[in-house]
């Protein structure tokens, strides 16, 4: 699994332009960026801009965000009325956002400016600081540590995903098992192809990304009922406790929250197996009739896709 391509940040006023691009299989949807992956494009610059480290991002994805096309972080310096916005949606005690940025395509019908209709995501970056809140999220943990495991099972309504995607030979192939109670759990080795640059620890972006697609498949029977076949990321909001150790033996949990509707919200936990929660996220999943790139013939939460 490729690293995000993050080039060199430009000072623009108090704030930077950090120029990033996502390479074809780094993708949800064919042609799409994977959810948890195009929110934080906005940590992976802040890093590259001021290199410290990212500890969450809270973010809105307006339309997608199209792979292998040169696109424009912009961050600036978070106002009290971002950091009111971030507390919103459940910051941890005393976070205070730092960032204040937006995702853009770059050479559009605007050329060389950033209109509204080319920004793909919205969001709040809190750079350093050590989160708190992770026993609210003890349901997860609890989740992850059942045996036995569920089967894990490819999804044909995502054959092409660079996480849980059957087809995409450059993917984690890292399939869902459902609990009867439509909790997910999936076990999980991070090997070195998704290290970051010391090689000691996981690229944060995998650990955003691995917990994207549970929440997702965690709303597999509301989708069911209500006769969808899949959801798409509207809203992402990931928190980083601990950095994952390369070669480390963890279990990422899903559970779905509450449906209205299209609206479902999800969250999901990546866990060790002595209990350390490691991130979590939550989710804001929006129903679709058919994922893009889903083989048309085939239930869509079925099993019905050769590993």
């Amino acid at each position: 699994m490729d690293p995000l391509e993050v080039g060199p940040a430009t000072t623009d006023g108090d704030g930077h332009v950090v120029p990033v691009r996502a390479v074809d299989h780094l993708c949800g949807p064919p042609g799409v960026v994977q959810g948890g992956l195009a929110a934080v494009l906005l940590a992976g610059a802040a890093t590259g801009a001021t290199g410290g480290t990212v500890s969450r991002v809270a973010a809105r994805l307006h339309r997608p965000t199209p792979t292998d096309t040169p696109l424009r972080v912009t961050l600036d310096p978070a106002t009290d009325d971002d950091t009111a916005e971030l507390a919103a949606v459940g910051a941890a005690d005393g976070a205070a956002a730092t960032w204040a940025g937006t995702v853009a395509v770059v050479g559009g019908d605007h050329g060389s400016e950033v209109a509204d209709d080319d920004i793909t995501v919205r969001g709040h970056v809190v750079v350093g600081g050590r989160p708190d809140g992770s026993d609210d999220h003890d349901d997860l943990v609890a989740i992850a540590l059942r045996d036995p495991l569920p089967r894990p099972q490819a999804v044909p309504a995502a054959p092409d995903c660079v996480v849980c995607g059957a087809r995409n030979s450059h993917g984690l192939h890292l399939f869902p098992g459902w609990f009867s109670d439509g909790a997910v759990v999936e076990a999980w080795e991070g090997d070195d192809e998704v290290a970051g640059p010391r090689g000691m620890f996981v690229r944060p972006e995998v650990v955003a990304a691995v917990l994207d697609c549970p929440t997702v498949w965690a709303t597999r029977d509301h989708c069911r009922a209500n006769g969808f076949g899949g959801a798409l990321l509207g809203g992402f909001d990931v928190t980083w406790y601990s950095r994952l150790p390369v070669g480390e033996s963890v279990r990422i949990a899903a559970v779905l929250d509450h449906a209205d509707g299209r609206k479902m919200s999800a969250r999901a936990g990546l866990v060790g197996a002595d209990g350390l929660l490691y991130a979590v996220a939550s989710a804001l999943q929006i129903g679709v009739a058919t994922m893009p790139g889903a083989d048309p013939d085939l239930d869509p939460f079925g099993d019905d896709l050769d590993d």
